[in-house]
């Protein structure tokens, strides 16, 4: 069974996990404390994923779509270039088994539909 919910942001408790740093970057407030800003969760598989936009939920629910997945293996950066690796490399694998892959699609899905 999988939950989905949404909380406002909290630059100090949230965190943007799809950037390319390892353990995220605090997520931005935006400067006019007038505009709401959400952070959403889908917890699904005993996975919570954390999203700072729509945006994200959509870019998470095309790559779970996807069956087969490219290699995530890219060329050497170049000397003294840190490298960082993609949000969706960070995942745990137990997520892409068939079954899981299956019912994450449609937790995000199921978020998607009512976060929009």
């Amino acid at each position: 069974m999988s939950k989905h919910w949404k909380e406002p942001l909290d630059p100090e408790r949230h965190v943007d996990h799809m950037v390319s740093s390892v353990g995220g970057s605090p997520a931005e407030a935006p400067r006019d404390n007038l505009i709401e800003c959400w952070v959403y969760f889908v917890r699904v598989c005993g996975f919570t994923f954390e999203f700072v936009s729509v945006d994200q939920i959509r870019e998470c629910l095309r790559h779970f779509s996807l069956k087969i997945h490219p290699s995530g293996r890219s060329a050497e950066p170049p000397p003294g270039v840190h490298w960082n690796h993609p949000w969706h490399e960070r995942l745990p694998m137990t997520l892409y088994e068939e079954r899981r892959r299956v019912k994450v699609e449609k937790a995000l899905r199921n978020a998607l539909d009512e976060f929009e």
